[in-house]
This record gives structure tokens, C-alpha cells and sequence, in this order.
């Protein structure tokens, strides 16, 4: 049997030592090449806190009108928000906190307008309509606009900015409607996911077949931002629609439409409005708010005076 010495042991061993260490770094993972790398995250600045109160008005009726008002810290303009379905947001505060009932677009994403800049008044229907909610044929009557005009008319005196109306669905029988009747001088409109065929369940069905396409939109004289989705399968509201709306807005000064796509998948909640209709489904721009919302901003700011 052959020993080999303890000079050739200790020389084999670092030999062996050696390459162990040469095959153990050429295995472990490679550094990426700087094109390989993933962008860098940057924080954003945080928004300041938002001030949030419940405010109640009395309308030409008699009834009582509650909106809730949030305001940022350097606002550039006021935007009324008049969410879709029968317009009952169910606005309370419990517990200390102002809790919102509704899922609507326009009322789960009011901070989001805040957070651009906008003090927001979301509008919750009447004390004399909580029950029922309203339909289009109330949100297209001169009571509904003096209402507004009451609306507006307090808020002015709380905030000298520019006054824009923001309706969603339904809600763009609201906002079409200040802007054909409205006696307060109001900057703009916004109308997404335009209610522009009939419900056989609402009043003035037959009268106004092509719901908001039926109204007077020859009337409406400010800037006008359509918004809508290219999934939208809300029965009342195709998104081509959106288009025959510019066609019609002849006397306003700057009509565009915004066509979305995208978002997530959608998610049914417990309501009678039929599914396609519902607020978490592409007709409520579901899963890319911010970038709807954005886009509004945008406009809004764009067309203020």
C-alpha cells in the first residue's frame, strides 16, 4: 500500500479546496447586466391630509339635500359628483368615521378627485327620495336643476373656484341637465359611461327612447369630456354612443371622448341592477379608476376658467 506524504496530502487538499471555490462561484446566480435590472421604485409625495364634513341644504321642495364635501389643501376646482343607479349614496358618519354605502364609480373613488386637486360635493339623492332613489326623469326636471343651483350657490361662497359637474351613468342625466338648465355659471361637464338608451322600467321611457342623446344638447354651451369604456355591456350605456354625443354637443366649445380599456376582472355585488350595469364591472371602470380619474383631471384643469 502507497501513503503519500503529508507535503503532497496538504497540496492535494488546497488543490481540491481551489476548485470547489472556482466551481462554487461560476454556479451561484449572475449579477443581471444593468438592461436586465428592475426600475428603481420612487416614492411619491404624500397627498396632504383631507378635510371631510357632511353638509345638508334645503331644496326648492322643502327637502333636505346632503352631500359630502372633502377638500384638499390647494384646490384648483369644484367638482359636483352625481353617482349612477338611483343616485342613493347613503352618506352617514358612524362611529366618528363618514362611511359610504353606494360602490359607484363616482363614490368610491371620491377622495381620488380630491386627491387631484378638486374639492368634491358628492350628491346624495333628496330626504324625499331616499326611499325610492331618483330616476331620469327627475334628474332631467327644473327641480332637480334648481337643486343644483342650490348646491352650487353654497358651495361658491365656501370656494371661489371653477365649477364643474361630474355625472356617472344615470348620473349624466344630472349633469346634462345643469348644464342645459342651470342658472349658476358652471365651467364644464363630464359624463361617463352615458346613460344613452332607455330603461323600459323608467319613466319618460317612451319619450326619451335615447336617453341623454334625447335631451336638448344643442343647449349645452361649456367644454364637455365624454368618458367611456370599450367593454362597457351595460345595455343602456354602448360606448359608441359617446361619439354620437360629440356630434350632438354642437354649441360646446370643446367636446372630446375618452375611450378606456382594461381593468380587472369584474365582481358581482348584491343588487337588482343587472349585471353588465353593475359599478365593479368595466361599465364602473373597474381596476383602472386612477387612470379614468387622471384623465378627467387632466381635462378639467385644462378647460377651467
Amino acid at each position: 500500500m502507497k501513503y503519500f506524504s503529508t507535503k503532497t496530502s496538504l497540496l492535494v487538499l488546497s488543490s481540491i479546496a481551489l476548485f470547489l471555490f472556482i466551481f462554487a462561484g461560476c454556479v451561484t446566480t449572475p449579477i443581471p447586466s444593468p438592461s436586465n435590472k428592475e426600475p428603481v421604485s420612487r416614492s411619491t409625495k404624500p397627498h396632504k391630509k383631507l378635510s371631510k364634513e357632511i353638509l345638508e341644504i334645503n331644496t326648492s321642495s322643502g327637502a333636505k339635500q346632503k352631500f359630502l364635501l372633502i377638500k384638499p389643501a390647494e384646490p384648483t376646482a369644484l367638482v359636483i359628483l352625481f353617482d349612477g343607479g338611483y343616485g342613493k349614496q347613503r352618506i352617514e358618519k358612524r362611529f366618528g368615521q363618514i362611511q359610504i354605502e353606494s360602490k359607484g364609480f363616482l363614490a368610491r373613488n371620491s377622495d381620488v378627485f380630491a386627491e387631484n386637486g378638486f374639492v368634491v360635493a358628492l350628491v346624495d339623492a333628496p330626504s324625499n327620495k331616499q326611499s325610492k332613489g331618483i330616476y331620469p326623469d327627475f334628474r332631467m326636471s327644473k327641480e332637480h336643476a334648481q337643486d343644483i343651483d342650490l348646491v352650487i350657490s353654497y358651495l361658491i361662497k365656501k370656494v371661489k373656484l371653477p365649477v364643474w359637474i361630474v355625472g356617472m351613468s344615470t348620473g349624466t342625466f344630472s349633469a346634462a341637465n345643469a348644464a342645459i338648465q342651470s342658472n349658476r355659471e358652471i365651467s364644464g361637464i363630464v359624463l361617463a359611461a352615458s346613460s344613452t338608451l332607455s330603461y323600459d322600467r323608467w319613466p319618460k321611457y317612451e319619450t326619451y327612447p335615447k336617453g341623454v342623446l334625447s335631451m336638448e344638447l344643442n343647449k349645452i354651451k361649456v367644454p364637455t369630456l365624454m368618458v367611456a369604456h370599450e367593454n362597457d355591456k351595460c345595455f343602456v350605456s354602448p360606448p359608441s354612443d359617446a361619439f354620437k354625443m360629440k356630434q350632438a354637443l354642437v354649441n360646446s366649445p370643446k367636446a372630446e371622448v375618452l375611450l378606456f380599456k382594461g381593468g380587472k376582472k369584474p365582481k358581482q355585488l348584491n343588487s337588482p341592477v343587472p349585471s353588465d350595469c353593475q359599478p365593479l364591472t368595466p361599465h364602473g371602470f373597474y381596476g383602472i379608476e386612477k387612470r379614468v380619474i387622471d384623465a378627467i383631471a387632466g381635462f378639467i384643469n385644462a378647460n377651467s376658467k
